[in-house]
């Protein structure tokens, strides 16, 4: 059965938007090559400065962040902009 993963997170101090959306535009093109399973994967922020990601997979074991254990530099380069103590996710199946 499909599944959300969603991840929260506010980027660190002194990262630009605008930068960020460009390292997230390669983690993008890499998700949909590397990610099990993946679906859509969209991205968003709110008027409080927190992103969201959200993953459409095939299934709920497929969700999680493991691949932020990749050491490929566009992985490595989008969690640089994280706040790791803001980061958050969760998954969902869908109904």
């Amino acid at each position: 059965m499909a599944a959300f993963d969603i991840l929260t997170f506010s980027l660190i101090s002194g990262v630009l938007d605008d930068d960020f959306i460009a390292i997230d535009a390669r983690m993008q093109e890499w998700a949909y090559i590397n990610i099990e399973g993946i679906m859509r994967r969209t991205v968003a922020k709110n008027s409080d400065g927190e992103w969201i990601v959200i993953h459409l997979l095939n299934s709920v074991d497929q969700c999680g962040t493991h691949y932020f254990t990749q050491q490929h530099e566009v992985v490595t380069d989008w969690l640089s902009c994280v706040d790791h103590s803001r980061l958050s996710s969760r998954a969902y199946n869908l109904l």
